[in-house]
């Protein structure tokens, strides 16, 4: 009731999550969800991968700002191996 799942772009998603308490929350949410893609069969030879950059939010922050750190996150995620799920730190 209070998540939100969008399509930005792409084969780009943005969900925000709300009662994350903490980094792990948010990771160990982060790393559900990509399991979770992991385990889709689009053909019998080929799985759906999920990368994953994270941002906790502070609702003061502009949502454009935001949507770049957890870009730049994901691209973290991606270099590092494929279906990862990094947290934004400055």
């Amino acid at each position: 009731q209070t998540d939100i799942l969008a399509r930005i772009g792409g084969d780009e998603f943005v969900v925000v999550m709300r009662q994350m308490r903490s980094e792990e929350d948010a990771l160990k949410k982060g790393d559900e969800i990509c399991r979770a893609i992991q385990k889709i069969r689009l053909t019998p030879n080929a799985a759906a991968a999920c990368s994953a950059g994270i941002v906790l939010w502070d609702a003061d922050e502009p949502l454009e700002e935001v949507i770049e750190r957890a870009d730049d996150a994901l691209y973290e995620a991606k270099g590092g191996n494929k279906g990862g799920c990094r947290l934004w730190k400055e």
